[in-house]
């Protein structure tokens, strides 16, 4: 990828793929500095790719994954609205936001987004597992005496 990116700085895939490197290596390593130091590398050339291509929505997806793993919600938010905002009907980035917004006490947040997820989401076989968690989180939102339950996100 480093090469690509060398022939032609510009190649906003390139960027993408070596951000996806980068946080695969950092999965694989238990030394935290050394994990942290990849993930920042690994947001860095997300934020290279959506340089080159603002509507890459995978690669805002990721990034906010990253910021994720790092315990930055607020970035990680921000990038999941500019996944959806290349691409508004992106059902894994709407799953994330939920999620993201409810460990931030954002409720009425997670509520918009759970819905428009629950409206995208009922007709594909692929977010099956998810849709449930979602129809859950959001019925115990809605409810005045249920405090919502903590769910484990995806990785991806």
């Amino acid at each position: 990828y480093l090469k690509a990116i060398e022939q032609d700085s510009q190649v906003a895939d390139a960027y993408f793929n070596l951000g996806i490197a980068y946080g695969r290596k950092a999965s694989k390593i238990t030394d935290e500095n050394s994990r942290k130091t990849l993930i920042g590398k690994e947001i860095d050339a997300y934020t290279k790719a959506v340089g080159k291509n603002n509507k890459a929505h995978k690669a805002w997806y990721n990034m906010g994954i990253a910021h994720r793993k790092q315990g930055n919600t607020e970035k990680e938010i921000a990038a999941y609205l500019q996944a959806v905002e290349a691409k508004p009907e992106y059902p894994q980035a709407l799953f994330n936001l939920v999620l993201a917004y409810k460990d931030k006490e954002k409720f009425a947040e997670a509520l918009k987004y759970g819905e428009k997820y629950v409206s995208i989401a009922e007709s594909l076989t692929s977010e099956k597992k998810h849709l449930k968690t979602v129809k859950e989180l959001l019925a115990a939102l809605k409810s005045a005496s249920a405090t919502p339950k903590s769910e484990s996100r995806p990785k991806n």
